[in-house]
């Protein structure tokens, strides 16, 4: 059953996290809704959607099987509308680790990582 959260989507990210619930209260913290998440009988996490705003959503998974560093070469970039200052600032405060300060950069935008 659709609901009016949920719309065909043209793309999305999956990542598979190691903490499912701390990755679903980290994006929250810098601003994404939880869409959907599924829970197991037993009431644990085993799934979270969440949204930034329309057509901009990640959908989380438990990591199984992956073994070594994660993340090489991926980076997801989301469009800010509002103070992007104050939203790293908040991520920083949430316990965000900020690898590149806010800042003008020659690709025409303003962006931290």
């Amino acid at each position: 059953m659709r609901t009016p959260d949920t719309y065909p989507m043209p793309l999305f990210v999956s990542l598979d996290v190691t903490d499912l619930a701390t990755s679903q209260r980290w994006y929250e913290a810098i601003g994404f809704k939880t869409v959907f998440a599924l829970v197991d009988p037993a009431g644990v996490l085993v799934l979270a959607h969440m949204r930034w705003i329309r057509y901009a959503d990640v959908l989380l998974r438990p990591a199984t099987g992956l073994e070594g560093t994660k993340g090489l070469g991926l980076t997801l970039n989301f469009m800010v509308e509002h103070d992007i200052d104050a939203l790293a600032a908040h991520a920083k405060s949430v316990g965000a680790l900020v690898h590149k300060d806010v800042g003008d950069r020659p690709w025409n935008a303003r962006d931290f990582t």
